[in-house]
């Protein structure tokens, strides 16, 4: 910059010394100092060039993603304005540096949500997912609507043509998943770009987290009121056998026993409900499923009054890993590996099969399956109702109890549709 402002300096000069010499018809000075005065015109313009130049390949640099583009301070000619645009490189550097650091910022928020999102271009192309969408859709990855049309053309249809604004429930089915989407969605427009924004929730966890409470505050009402009308009854009844027992008529002790009697069994029932009132809480931690799974296995065969109930694992990767409460978790398989039991029970061929995987959407999932009798529609609805049950001598908080263990674990505990005539039946459980 100080040889531009001299040679500008020198420009100046020279021409007024051209125009002197003109006027007082000294022509040897006069051509002189055009001579100058081309030399330094030449001069600025190669400075001039130089640094346009150097602003195009710094842009260049800039448009390419190229940080490391810098120009050399020790060139004489250039040095302040070198200096300068290497400058403006590194704040700009900076600058793209921090954008990026900003988008992993959002995209980590986005991957934490609990909600699914998906931004689609009007091409239909889908720019951005987070995680969670890709868990609802069951997928690993997804550009482009027709992927999820090849799966369910309602919910492509929708995501395509919806009205922004609008809120739809569409029933999703892939593979063996089946899941109520509530989908919601928005329209942006960014850089003259329309964008389509769709958030997808999953209402069948919160309809069933919803029933689990309703449930959990009537059982806190019935054993409470229940215990208290008790607690009298058992109380006296049992003061009034221990001071003299001999002292009543036969047939007041016996009244007296049948009712401390059945006080008590009915106090202890109710302390089994309370368990779907105040669940425990989990206490997480990381252990082997395989190794689990055959321990589970070989209790549930107690079940069956020995060993040869026909029970094994039909998948399980010897390195697969879960992180929950493994005590828990244990009271869940075997609940349902005792209900598998006595479903084969009497069936010649009976059968259980369980498996154990990871999708790609990182949950860990273990399916128990059995070929006995299929569970009728009118009784499936109901199988996790608290106090519904199907058995003589049930007690119904059994799959009540091991969906709300589930659910306060972070999972869920679902009934697979059948799909036609002769499905076995298959209880899923998945960790998110």
């Amino acid at each position: 910059m100080t040889r531009f402002v001299l040679r500008a300096v020198f420009l100046v000069f020279a021409t007024t010394l051209a125009t002197v010499s003109f006027m007082t018809s000294n022509w040897v000075p006069a051509v002189a100092s055009l001579l100058c005065i081309f030399w330094s015109i030449g001069s600025l313009w190669r400075l001039y060039s130089g640094s346009e130049q150097k602003v195009t390949r710094l842009l260049d640099a800039v448009d390419n993603n190229d940080g490391s583009f810098r120009f050399s301070v020790h060139d004489a000619d250039s040095t302040t304005v070198n200096a300068s645009l290497n400058r403006i490189a590194e704040i700009l550097s900076r600058a793209r540096a921090e954008v990026v650091r900003q988008e992993r910022y959002f995209e980590h928020i986005l991957n934490v949500v609990n909600t699914g999102i998906l931004v689609l271009n009007s091409d239909g192309h889908i720019e951005r997912t987070n995680r969670r969408a890709l868990c609802l859709l069951e997928m690993e990855a997804c550009t482009h609507l027709r992927r999820i049309a090849d799966v369910s053309p309602e919910l492509a249809s929708l995501l395509a043509e919806g009205m922004p604004g609008d809120r739809h429930q569409v029933q999703y089915h892939h593979g063996n998943v089946s899941r109520t989407l509530n989908v919601h969605i928005s329209e942006v427009t960014i850089r003259d770009r329309n964008l389509r924004v769709v958030a997808i929730d999953d209402i069948d966890r919160e309809l069933d987290a919803r029933e689990i409470d309703s449930w959990s505050r009537l059982t806190r009402v019935l054993t409470h009121e229940i215990m208290n009308s008790l607690s009298p009854i058992t109380s006296l009844s049992d003061s009034l056998l221990r001071d003299d027992p001999a002292a009543l008529p036969a047939n007041v002790r016996q009244g007296l026993e049948t009712i401390s009697v059945t006080a008590h069994s009915l106090s202890d029932f109710v302390v089994s409900y309370r368990r779907l009132a105040h669940p425990a809480v989990p206490e997480p931690s990381l252990f082997d499923v395989r190794p689990f799974l055959e321990r589970m296995i070989s209790l549930a065969r107690n079940f069956a009054g020995g060993n040869t109930c026909d029970i094994t694992i039909d998948l399980c990767e010897s390195d697969l890993m879960l992180y929950a409460d493994e005590g828990m978790i244990a009271q869940v398989m075997l609940n349902l590996l005792k209900n598998s039991v006595q479903a084969i029970n009497g069936i010649p061929e009976g059968h259980i099969r369980v498996k154990a995987y990871a999708t790609p959407a990182d949950e860990v999932i273990i399916e128990i399956c059995n070929n006995g009798p299929q569970i009728p529609p009118e009784i499936a609805g109901r199988i996790f109702l608290p106090f519904f049950t199907t058995k003589a001598d049930g007690t119904g908080i059994g799959l009540s109890l091991s969906k709300q263990i589930m659910r306060a674990s972070g999972g869920t505990l679902t009934l697979r549709p059948y799909t036609d005539t002769g499905t076995d039946t298959i209880f899923t459980i998945t960790f998110s």
